[in-house]
């Protein structure tokens, strides 16, 4: 049975789905986003990543963080707000719920009750992706709520979502290869930040 989760005082009003694509033997990924704030357009976004990529979860994890990047940089968290992180990877936002502190779990009808990871072992690129998430909430004195949507249903509603940010994902990540395969594209270099550790990039 997984622990009890606490529940915000507030009702979340900042939804963010993220997905990511991944190819485990060119360790290339892409990922993408929808980001909606209440009485706020949404914001469709997505790239590939800069750096390697050995596992999906490592994938699904940076895309959160990433999208996370993303509604700060574009002006859409504000101090105090209450996000939701919904994703089809369960594993990535087990990760969130065992490695911040306070992070809710509010499963819909259709997916899964999100646990904590704790003992899990985590690469160097998942303890960057919690790093950049944390630091997020930290700054920002935010909540995270997560929901588990499952992947590759139809549907209207979070599926469709859910299916847009996942074809994101594909498209940036299929770009990726192709380029590194054709010799466009350099290997990645580590990308560091002031005061991190390497962390995922945005652009």
């Amino acid at each position: 049975m997984c622990p009890a989760s606490p529940v915000p005082a507030r009702k979340p009003n900042v939804t963010i789905f993220a997905d990511a694509s991944h190819d485990g033997t060119a360790r290339v990924a892409g990922w993408g986003a929808w980001i909606k704030a209440d009485g706020r357009p949404s914001i469709a976004c997505g790239a590939a990543m800069k750096d390697p990529v050995r596992t999906t979860v490592e994938a699904e994890l940076c895309a959160l963080a990433n999208a996370l990047v993303v509604a700060r940089l574009r002006g859409v968290l504000a101090r105090r707000d209450v996000v939701m992180l919904q994703s089809d990877s369960l594993v990535a936002l087990a990760i969130i719920r065992g490695k911040i502190a306070d992070v809710a779990d509010r499963p819909a009808a259709g997916g899964l009750e999100v646990g904590e990871v704790r003992k899990m072992k985590l690469t160097s690129l998942h303890v960057a992706a919690v790093d950049v998430i944390r630091d997020l909430v930290t700054s920002l004195d935010i909540a995270l709520v997560t929901r588990h949507v499952r992947g590759h249903q139809d549907g209207g509603g979070r599926q469709w979502v859910n299916a847009e940010v996942d074809r994101i994902a594909r498209r940036a990540m299929r770009e990726r290869r192709g380029a590194r395969r054709s010799g466009a594209e350099p290997a990645a270099t580590p990308q560091r930040a002031p005061g991190r550790r390497h962390q995922p990039v945005a652009p």
